[in-house]
């Protein structure tokens, strides 16, 4: 199992701990991305903020299994009961909210990548913001 959470280095073997204090800087900084992943197509992940939420996506090995929480504003707390069930294996992490099959049209990338180019993006402009003031 590794985790990934923003920019940062991936965790291997994460425990409940790392989870839960990796999961608590979603939203508080520019690390808004979370994937647990089992191997490169079956996995967990999050991304948002605590004013907005946050969303879950999870799939089984194949694009065609690709899920989305039907709520995109679903609290921290719901999502760190989901990575940590997730993680230990317990399928009741299925069950912390509905879920929507998504159409990936041949897609397979999780979230990471898109997250990743706003981020960049967010932080050139605060940067140039900072530097005309």
């Amino acid at each position: 199992m590794e985790l990934t959470v923003g920019g940062r280095p991936a965790i291997q073997d994460p425990s409940d701990y790392q989870i839960v204090d990796s999961l608590q800087w979603l939203g508080a900084s520019s690390d808004t991305f979370a994937i647990l992943s089992k191997t490169e197509m079956t996995y967990i992940q999050t991304a948002g903020t605590f004013d907005d939420g946050f969303v879950l996506e999870y799939q089984l090995g194949s694009i065609d299994q690709h899920f989305r929480s039907e709520s995109d504003s679903l609290p921290l707390e719901t999502v760190s009961e989901a990575f940590l069930l997730y993680a230990a294996g317990d399928p009741a992490w299925q069950q912390v909210t509905s879920w929507q099959k998504e159409d990936l049209g041949g897609a397979s990338t999780p979230l990471w990548p898109i997250v990743a180019v706003v981020l960049v993006a967010a932080a050139v402009v605060a940067y140039l913001a900072t530097r005309a003031a």
